[in-house]
């Protein structure tokens, strides 16, 4: 396992961590959604917000490991990409797969990154039944800005 599966499975075990830390501790029901100003504006109950963030945490997983693991099994013409022919002629497609393979582990990296941080401000606020932290925007605005530099390279590459 490379340095980056690593990092991905040690962030999807933090938040399953983090889940299993503060569902004791959440009220029923919970803030769930919250506008543009920080301030809850949609609840769940405990359990529907959980079991909403446990599919989230294996959907992810899920995703991540289908599309890192599982593309070399697909044909050439299910996978979508610009000079498909010369990407994956015979004697480039491994090399081109494995770029693929880098590119969706350096970007699922943040993804569960996001999980973890937005879910903490999220339980935080619930606990102290006060709005989310404006700096919760930083993170968001951080990981839309590297996912338009991240998809610029990747289309960049290709």
């Amino acid at each position: 396992m490379n340095g980056r599966v690593t990092l991905i499975v040690a962030l999807a075990m933090l938040f399953l961590g983090q889940l299993i830390f503060y569902y004791p501790q959440m009220p029923d029901p919970m803030a769930s959604h919250f506008n543009g100003y920080g301030e809850p504006d949609g609840w769940m109950s405990k359990n529907g917000f959980f079991a909403f963030e446990i599919g989230l945490l294996f959907f992810c997983a899920a995703l991540f490991f289908a599309t890192t693991r599982f593309l070399t099994k697909l044909p050439d013409s299910l996978i979508n990409m610009p000079r498909k022919d010369y990407w994956l002629a015979p004697e480039r497609r491994a090399a081109t797969l494995r770029v693929f393979r880098d590119k969706m582990e350096a970007f699922y990296i943040p993804v569960f990154l996001l999980l973890v941080i937005i879910n903490q401000f999220v339980f935080r606020a619930n606990l102290s039944r006060e709005n989310l932290p404006p700096i919760s925007w930083l993170f968001i605005g951080a990981f839309v800005f590297y996912t338009i530099i991240w998809s610029i390279n990747l289309n960049r590459k290709f």
